[in-house]
């Protein structure tokens, strides 16, 4: 790559993670990790135990622990104009057609600015119409407390989930 061309990239990347004067004094190398082709969704799934707390009137409660599938997902996402982003996990997970999973709770999620001024919210429900699919909402705030757009952030959620075979 010629030096103007990893200059422009430089400029453009800098712009986009809203670190303007921060990557111009960056090697190539240190600015690569921000150089994104595609939103990578990683996940893996391992075999844990979750633990329930079920209250049944006064006293103390129930506490019930069981054997369940724990699904961990992680990707990156920007916030848009008004520092909002609202996306699916089904918009990175690639669909099966031998079975669906069906996600239960308690879902657990974290988001990380990639920039340092920017402080995040994040929120993870299961879609009430659609139980198969958890929709994120992420928002990101200035020090001020303003709404602050255009923010790169990674993300990373762990939800326990079952699988059943699809019945034609």
């Amino acid at each position: 790559m010629a030096k103007k061309e990893i200059s422009e990239l430089r400029e453009k990347i800098a712009e986009i993670a809203g670190m303007e004067g921060v990557l111009k004094s960056k090697s190539f190398d240190e600015i690569a990790p921000y150089i994104i082709t595609g939103k990578a969704l990683n996940f893996t799934v391992n075999e844990g135990t979750r633990i329930l707390q079920k209250y049944e009137g006064p006293g103390s409660p129930t506490t019930i622990c069981e054997r369940t599938r724990l699904i961990d997902f992680c990707g990156w996402e920007t916030t848009n104009e008004e520092g909002e982003a609202v996306f699916r996990l089904s918009d990175f997970n690639c669909p099966r057609t031998d079975a669906v999973t069906i996600y239960d709770i308690p879902i657990n999620i974290v988001a990380t600015s990639r920039i340092e001024v920017a402080i995040m919210t994040i929120q993870a429900r299961i879609d009430p119409d659609d139980r198969n699919d958890i929709i994120i909402t992420c928002k990101s705030y200035g020090p001020e407390g303003n709404a602050l757009g255009n923010v790169l952030f990674n993300w990373r959620l762990l939800v326990p989930g079952t699988s059943s075979p699809i019945i034609s």
